[in-house]
This record gives structure tokens, sequence and C-alpha cells, in this order.
């Protein structure tokens, strides 16, 4: 077994550097890169527990803490892949991992200053986390996938997941079958053997993904068909009615939820910057996608879309102001909501609001600071 997990942590050091080297790394690819980290750290404190530690106990009963950040990693990775963001509160999900290694830890100093109840300890430990390490990752296993069922993701993306879940299931129930018929430490020592290997086979998984699997290979209606790249300069076109559609209505409302979601979640039109190019990486949606449901769902250009969400922003803010009889700065406002320049923003807020900002303010007879 010391070779396996050796050969794990080597394999595991060598795909976090490729993954983070990678030139087509992005935002989502860190779940990823985290995953592997954390298999290479699980590995690592098992190596170093069998090459300095002769009390055999520890050896085969030390559950490593870090096996609980393994499910949550794989599941926020389909939810970031499906949403295109990750909400704050998704990090109770690391709970469990928290407390684990508080209690790890705490083993561990037992273990060094008072063995004896350190050992006593180190059993309600295993027991306990054996079963919630088990459970939780078969559970994860089991969720990931049915999300994964719901998202529209490119194939290699769609078959990484599904591996991934599949190798978490198999050693459930595999650990599931031991704990039943509780085959004693030589059976231990041959899941441990399994579990290990499997580690090093998600590592390679995902480093294959990333350079050999690529990012291409799209899903459409279960077709392992290939599209090509879209010229980007339609984009930024206005809306081309004329134009076939490429997309189903299911999927257009699909794209359209992901979108209107991560828009009002993250408020990332305030940034004077924003463009198609940074709205695809952090949905994980093509351009070609974008511009698709822009034109088609919402019959709308690109920055007709995000400046629509820039003046709904500026009049939330303005009508705030106006009833709390606040000073009102039009320009400073225009600039905190995302435009860039004077005269976009007077334009988009004649285009939608039907007046300018100056007459809008007059009808409420406030004094307005321009």
């Amino acid at each position: 077994m010391d070779y396996i997990i050796a050969a794990g942590v080597f394999q595991s050091a060598i795909a976090v550097a490729l993954l983070w080297l990678n030139k087509k790394r992005n935002r989502n690819d860190t779940l990823l890169i985290t995953l592997v980290a954390c298999i290479g750290v699980h590995l690592f404190a098992k190596w170093i527990i069998y090459a300095i530690v002769d009390d055999k106990d520890v050896k085969l009963a030390m559950n490593t803490f870090i096996q609980l950040a393994y499910g949550p990693l794989i599941y926020l990775y389909v939810r970031k892949l499906k949403d295109g963001y990750i909400l704050p509160i998704y990090t109770i999900l690391f709970l469990p991992v928290t407390i684990a290694a508080i209690v790890y830890f705490s083993v561990v100093s037992l273990l060094v200053f008072e063995p004896t109840v350190g050992h006593s300890t180190l059993k309600v430990y295993n027991d306990w986390s054996t079963y919630i390490i088990v459970i939780g990752n078969g559970l994860y296993s089991v969720v990931t996938y049915y999300l994964l069922k719901k998202c529209n993701l490119l194939l290699a993306e769609y078959k990484l997941v599904q591996q991934i879940c599949w190798i978490f299931l198999s050693l459930t129930v595999l650990s599931l079958a031991f704990m039943l018929i509780n085959g004693g430490n030589q059976a231990l020592i041959l899941l441990r053997c399994i579990a290990y290997t499997m580690f090093i086979v998600i590592c390679f998984l995902v480093v294959r993904y990333k350079y050999v699997s690529g990012i291409y290979l799209q899903t459409e209606t279960n077709a392992k068909n290939q599209l090509s790249q879209q010229v980007k300069a339609e984009e930024n076109q206005e809306c081309a009615h004329d134009r076939k559609s490429i997309l189903s209505m299911d999927q257009l409302r699909h794209f359209a939820e992901v979108l209107n979601t991560y828009m009002q979640r993250t408020k990332a039109y305030q940034d004077v910057d924003f463009n198609m190019d940074k709205l695809s990486f952090d949905t994980n949606i093509s351009r070609r996608y974008i511009s698709e449901t822009l034109n088609t769902y919402f019959l709308k250009s690109f920055y007709q879309y995000i400046n629509e969400y820039r003046i709904d922003e500026f009049l939330q803010e303005l009508n705030r102001r106006i009833e709390r009889d606040l000073e009102i700065n039009m320009l400073i406002m225009a600039y905190q909501c995302g435009f860039k320049t004077k005269s976009s923003f007077n334009q988009y807020f004649k285009k939608i609001v039907g007046t300018t900002p100056t007459a809008y303010i007059k009808k409420n007879e406030r004094n307005v600071s321009v």
C-alpha cells in the first residue's frame, strides 16, 4: 500500500501543476484543482502516518478528515457549471470537514500527550467519521448525479462528473459491504488500496478532461456531435430576427433563466468593463448561445440587455434618495451602476424610461446635483 500512496501523492502533485498551468483554465476549474489538491493532501497525510508512526491502530484507524470535502467540491463544481456562480450560503457544506479537522487534530494531540485517552478517543472518532465519510460521499454522489441530469453541459464535462460520481458511489458500496461483513484488517487494507487507486484515477480523469477531451464537445439531444466555433463579430450586433435559431425554446428559456439569475445575484453589470466575454466566462455559456438567447428570446442586443439592468439599479437608488430627501448626484450614481460615460447613460435612460434623467427628477420637485 505504501507504493500506491506514494504514487497517488506524486500523481496529484503533477495533476495540480498541470491544471494550474493550463492556458484554458477558468474559474470553474478552481474547484477541480481544489479536489485534486485535497486528494494529494489526504494521501500525503497517510504517507506520513505510514512512514513515521509505529502504532498499528493509528495506521489502520486514523481516518483523514479531508475526505469530507470531496463530496461538496464535486457538487459545487456542477452547481457552478449549471448556474454560473456559487452562493455564499453553500460554504456551510464545508462545516462537517471543519469540525472533523478540529476533532482530528485534538485526537492527534491526545495520542501524543495522553496515549491511553488518545486511543479510546481515536476509536470513537474513527467509528463516527467512517459512517459520515462513507454515507456523506455516497449521498453527494447521488445528489450531484441528479443535478448533472438537469444541466446542459458539454459532453466532456458531463462524462468527467459522471465518472467521478460513479467512483465515489462504488467506494461507498464497497465500504458499506466491508462494514457489514466486518472483514478484518486484511480486508480493510484491500479496501484502502482500492480507494487510493481510485483517487489516482480521479486525478488522471481531471487532467485528461482539460488536456485531451477539450471544451468544445457539445451535447445536443444526447448526440456526440461537435459544433464549430461561431463568428464573434455577430455577437454584438442588434437583434437578428431573421437568423436561423440553433437552440430549442426549452434551451433558450433555460439560458435566459441562467443569465437573469446571474445578473440579479452578482450585479455584474456594475462593472464598467463588463462585456460578452466576461458574461460567457462567468456563466460557462458560449458567446454564440448567449447571443442567440438575447436576440431570439429577449429580443435585445447585449448592451441593451445589461444597460436595462443598470438603469433599473439607478432608478431604485434614485427613488430611495428621493423618498429620504437625500442629495442626488446623477453622474456618480450612473458610474456606480456601471455606465462608463455620461452620454451613454443619458442615451439609454431616455431610451428605456422615455424621458431625460433631469426631466425625470424635476417631476419630483427635488434639488439635484448634476
